[in-house]
Formats: C-alpha cells, sequence, structure tokens
C-alpha cells in the first residue's frame, strides 16, 4: 500500500478516537471497489481515480461507513442497507458541502468552539 498522490489530501483523518490512514488500494482490489474502509486496521483504502470529484466522493462514502462502524454496533443495518445509507448520505452531504461553502465554514467554526468568552 501506498499514499494517495494529491498533494492537497491529508495522509489521515480522524474520527472521534481512531485515526484512519487514506492509502491506494491495490490494482486487483480496485477493480472492484472504489474504496475500502478497514476501520480496525486504521485505514481508508482508496482505488486510482479518474478525477479529485469522484475520489472526494468515493472519501466521503468511506467515511460514512468508518462512522458506522466506529459509533454502532454495526447490528442495526444489514450490510446492503449501510451500503446504501452510506450512498444516500455521501451524496447528499457532498452536494451541500460543495453549494454552500459559507455554511460549511460556520459549522467548521461552531463545532471548534466558536467565539466562546468573545462577549
Amino acid at each position: 500500500m501506498s499514499t494517495i498522490k494529491n498533494t492537497n489530501l491529508p495522509p489521515s483523518v480522524k474520527i472521534g478516537y481512531r485515526t484512519l490512514r487514506l492509502e491506494k488500494l491495490s490494482k486487483v482490489k480496485s477493480q472492484c471497489h472504489a474504496g475500502i474502509c478497514k476501520w480496525h486496521d486504521g485505514l481508508l483504502l482508496l482505488a486510482a481515480h479518474k478525477d479529485t470529484q469522484e475520489l472526494a466522493a468515493t472519501i466521503l462514502h468511506e467515511l460514512f461507513h468508518a462512522i458506522f462502524c466506529g459509533f454502532s454496533s454495526r447490528k442495526e443495518l444489514t450490510e446492503e442497507q449501510e451500503e446504501q445509507a452510506a450512498d444516500i448520505l455521501s451524496n447528499g452531504l457532498g452536494a451541500v458541502i460543495r453549494d454552500n461553502p459559507e455554511l460549511i465554514a460556520w459549522l467548521v467554526h461552531e463545532l471548534e468552539g466558536g467565539d466562546e468568552g468573545d462577549e
């Protein structure tokens, strides 16, 4: 495995207590999958993508799998239901992020604590 060659893409992502490394998916597996979440191994494996928009969509999709794995017992959803939920949420949130940069900046600011103490 090797890191993704995109100068703006961080090498890892933190989700709760876990840090997941972003790495290339092997050519054999990438023929079947755009990405694979390996929560217990601390990895998000990503196939080569035609463009960064497709890569971003795949990362969002795999992040939802990581969230399901890290924040639920994974017994609530079947594998098919989880896949469908990851598709719906990644496509929807991707559109919200793309179309509402001011809202995203505000959310990040407020989730970091906003202007606490600036009264």
